[in-house]
């Protein structure tokens, strides 16, 4: 999050200097305050989705393409673990399967029977 506001800060006082126009920097400092503050609303609602179909026993998380805080969601998992199931994925590549994925992430077994129904 820090990353993004110091590149924003960046882009907006340094075009300030180029184009010699405060009002363009202001424009790109309020836009880029806005979409800071839109991310944890878009957390939050992909959270909320998560829950409700955990709920319903729906398929709620592709382990291929979650983030952390989807992971987190999850039955069992921490956000410790969470992350680390994505830095595997992202440095080892996409899990193959569902065994895959418990396997490399030490899911015990009792556990696989809780994530078998939610995950995809």
């Amino acid at each position: 999050m820090n990353k993004i506001f110091i590149f924003l800060y960046l882009i907006a006082f340094g075009s300030s200097f180029y184009y010699q126009n405060m009002l363009l920097s202001l424009i790109l400092l309020i836009i880029g305050l806005a979409i800071l503050a839109f991310i944890p609303l878009y957390k939050k609602f992909i959270k909320q989705n998560i829950q409700q179909k955990i709920k319903n026993n729906l398929k709620a998380i592709n382990i291929n393409s979650a983030n952390w805080w989807e992971f987190e969601e999850l039955p069992t998992f921490t956000r410790v673990k969470a992350k680390k199931a994505v830095w595997i994925r992202k440095h080892n590549g996409n899990y193959s399967s569902k065994n895959d994925f418990y396997k490399k992430n030490s899911i015990k077994d009792e556990d696989i029977e809780k994530l078998d129904n939610i995950i995809f």
